[in-house]
């Protein structure tokens, strides 16, 4: 880089074809990985015979991430959004026939049903109440910002 500046080249942008050329087809990556969304990194990467580092850099590049033993899209659909628009609403109106919800409790993506809250000594009911009958108003914020997620 000295001797580039020294030459009088003054561009801070690096030049074409610099770096190690990749052989790596990406493609033949996406294909293996839909094939069988079960398989590792570490299965990628003997099947290919590269780093398993590689395997990762690529996968993310072509927005895959690893959840509930499989690799999936990083960004949902809209169908995925679709299915999450309709589960929410069939849910909201089955609560308001005979409510259930304050009988959930959630904890790091895992439900709980209790029939019984007198199971859960440090919070009383006025707390679960008060966090159910928040999620219809939640969830339209959700919706009207394109099924993003709103902060309050």
């Amino acid at each position: 880089m000295v001797k580039r500046f020294k030459d009088g080249d003054t561009s801070l942008k690096d030049e074409e074809g610099r770096g190690r050329r990749s052989d790596f087809d990406d493609q033949a990556l996406l294909d293996a990985v839909e094939e069988d969304e079960s398989l590792t990194t570490r299965i990628f990467a003997e099947m290919f015979d590269v780093d398993q580092s590689t395997i990762v850099r690529r996968l993310k590049k072509l927005g895959k991430v690893w959840k509930l033993a499989g690799w999936v899209p990083h960004e949902l659909s809209e169908d995925n959004k679709a299915v999450r628009v309709a589960a929410f609403t069939e849910l909201s109106f089955r609560n308001e026939q005979t409510p259930f919800l304050k009988f959930l409790v959630t904890g790091d993506e895992s439900w709980l049903l209790f029939k019984n809250l007198k199971r859960i000594a440090s919070k009383n009911r006025d707390f679960f109440e008060r966090g159910i009958d928040m999620l219809p108003e939640k969830w339209e914020a959700v919706i009207e910002v394109d099924e993003e997620y709103a902060p309050e």
